[in-house]
């Protein structure tokens, strides 16, 4: 939208906690909102939309991914979440490309 309110665009109809990429390109977001992170629901993937487009491309998928947040060059974004075998919280990073990250490759 513009500065003063004008020209409302809806980007998705998903997402939470969106990051802006360094370029300002693309909109990083969740599929899953954290409002109690020992309490999780379920496994957050991670997508990147176009913010000229809207078209919507899969990072990470079945790795819970929550949270997102873009590295300065924008080559990788942090994330956080469960591993399935163990019950602590990890923060990693993943590829902004999307490359073939999932819960088995980890």
């Amino acid at each position: 939208m513009g500065a003063t309110g004008e020209n409302i665009r809806r980007l998705s109809d998903f997402g939470f906690n969106p990051a802006w990429s360094p370029d300002e390109k693309e909109i990083a977001v969740s599929t899953e909102g954290i409002l109690d992170p020992y309490s999780r629901a379920g496994v957050a993937d991670l997508w990147a939309i176009q913010v000229a487009t809207g078209q919507k491309r899969a990072v990470v998928r079945g790795l819970d991914c929550a949270q997102p947040n873009w590295s300065p060059h924008g080559d990788r974004i942090a994330c956080w979440g469960l591993r399935a075998s163990a019950g602590q919280r990890d923060v990693w990073t993943v590829p902004a490309r999307g490359e073939t990250t999932t819960a088995a490759s980890m």
